[in-house]
């Protein structure tokens, strides 16, 4: 039987991570406190939440969720990360990780589907939704930029011509 603090955790587990959908499972064994600081500065900078679990409370709180069981990506030491944006935390994150080799990136979740680790440094390597919607406003003005040049440039031709032919009769006279 669970005691009165377990509880309490599990409580706040699912205050804190309710309607999350995107997060990076990481284990910070070893990590000095230093490089701790430097990195939750970091994650506070980004606007990215942060937050040290305990593994079987957590996994209670997203399965009372209705999420799916992140068992798989929490071992040991673990802090969860999470935020709008998963590309993004997988950015800060693996380059965290590149950095201090005692952090290890466990997996993940995004839109409520478990990653490993390999998916989020897969993730990492991918365009954010911000560059994404960027991408796809460039190619839906792309064919009307090329129909507003069609049009353009015959004129631009024709005036062009005029000018020459003034310019030739400016000279001959």
């Amino acid at each position: 039987m669970p005691n009165r603090v377990n509880k309490l955790l599990v409580k706040e587990y699912r205050a804190r991570f309710a309607g999350v959908q995107n997060l990076v499972s990481i284990g910070y064994e070893g990590l000095d406190v230093n490089a701790q600081r430097k990195m939750r500065n970091a994650i506070a900078d980004s606007g990215v939440n942060f937050c040290f679990v305990k593994n079987k409370l957590a996994n209670i709180a997203f399965k009372e969720m209705g999420l799916p069981e992140i068992k798989s990506i929490c071992a040991g030491q673990t802090a969860l990360v999470f935020g709008e944006d998963p590309v993004a935390i997988a950015r800060l994150l693996t380059g965290f990780a590149q950095e201090n080799d005692k952090l290890k990136i466990h997996g993940g979740l995004v839109e409520s589907t478990v990653i490993d680790a390999n998916g989020v440094a897969a993730l990492a390597k991918s365009p954010t939704k911000a560059e994404l919607k960027a991408q796809i406003v460039g190619q839906a003005l792309a064919p009307a930029r090329n129909v507003a040049s069609a049009l353009v440039s015959p004129a631009g031709n024709i005036a062009g011509c005029v000018k020459a032919l003034v310019e030739k009769l400016e000279h001959a006279a």
